[in-house]
């Protein structure tokens, strides 16, 4: 989102914010992760933050989330901290589910937020459905 396009927006220093606009899968992860270390990574003036807001990401696949890790995980070697904002519930549960797996460290490195009134809320955990039965497969 450009702070010209949108009149009243200032920047605020030493950050960076990015939002995605649809789906994080192997087809458009790339675009994204390009203009992340160009505004990162790839300037004499690093930022001290930056703010991936998935407001508009209701799905991730594993591709993309394997892909984020290791450009997060870059930043942070570098000293910038990276936050997640608006994430779906889905996506924090997926994202959350492959975080045990050390291609995907995105759930335990950095941090997923979303706010409601101020308030911080908990990860949402996915509860089975109410017409399922009998033990999960798989």
């Amino acid at each position: 989102m450009a702070i010209d396009a949108n009149p009243g927006t200032r920047p605020v220093p030493s950050t960076v914010i990015l939002r995605t606009d649809g789906p994080l899968v192997f087809a458009s992860i790339d675009p994204v992760l390009t203009q992340l270390r160009e505004r990162t990574l790839d300037v004499d003036d690093r930022p001290r933050l930056v703010v991936l807001d998935f407001t508009s990401t209701p799905e991730i696949d594993v591709t993309a989330v394997t892909a984020l890790a290791g450009v997060v995980s870059q930043l942070q070697a570098a000293g910038i901290e990276v936050r997640f904002a608006g994430a779906h519930a889905n996506v924090r549960d997926y994202v959350a589910r492959l975080g045990r797996d050390e291609r995907a460290p995105l759930a335990g490195k950095a941090t997923i937020r979303t706010r409601r009134r101020g308030r911080r809320l908990p990860p949402r955990t996915r509860q089975p459905a109410p017409w399922r039965t009998g033990p999960r497969r798989g």
